[in-house]
């Protein structure tokens, strides 16, 4: 049975588990292989419904090798991802150094945009007529 890829990152906890509750319990045709993705990856126990099935992995979108490994490692020969979710990011608006808002400009615009381009490249996305990359931002980090 084919299924439409979806990986959403940043979803171990607040909006990123959200997106995984909603999409594992609203029914699809064809049915969602949904990858989960965090830096920790852990399993959040989520009960998909209908037919829908849920992964779970690690996936640090800051880094590069991370991204190519996550792809390697779940992407089968042949697949494509159908929908990227980039909801991963971090946010030190209440320690604010000059550090630490180079580590937010370098994570969530450098990493994300390179997770984008390989996710294109390597995911089978730019191939996959149809595909969408969303990019979710919450109230505390725009």
């Amino acid at each position: 049975m084919s299924t439409r890829l979806v990986v959403v990152t940043g979803s171990h906890r607040g909006t990123g588990q959200g997106i995984i509750h909603l999409l594992a319990k609203t029914q699809h045709e064809p049915p969602l292989t949904i990858y989960a993705t965090s830096r920790v990856g852990p399993d959040l126990h989520i009960k998909p419904s209908y037919k829908n099935k849920v992964r779970y992995g690690k996936l640090d979108v800051g880094d590069k090798h991370s991204i190519k490994t996550f792809l390697s490692s779940t992407i089968k020969e042949g697949q494509a991802i159908s929908v990227l979710i980039c909801n991963a990011g971090i946010n030190h608006n209440s320690n604010e150094t000059s550090e630490l808002a180079a580590q937010t400009i370098d994570v969530n615009y450098h990493g994300t945009k390179s997770m984008c381009e390989i996710f294109l490249d390597q995911g089978g996305m730019a191939k996959n007529k149809g595909s969408r990359i969303v990019n979710v931002s919450s109230t505390a980090c725009q």
